[in-house]
């Protein structure tokens, strides 16, 4: 098991739209991008729309 953290928020846009923006951090992925590495992030943003 991978211990993380994350959180996100959803909001109301404009045009009858929604906008989400996501966080989450992973201790425990080993990365070897300029020398070995734990951990690394992602930030997710998602557009809907109802048509």
């Amino acid at each position: 098991m991978l211990p993380a953290v994350g959180g996100g928020i959803v909001s109301g846009a404009p045009w009858g739209s929604q906008i989400e923006i996501n966080y989450s951090y992973n201790f425990g992925i080993y990365r070897d991008r300029h020398g070995p590495k734990l951990g690394g992030n992602s930030v997710v943003v998602f557009w809907s729309k109802l048509l």
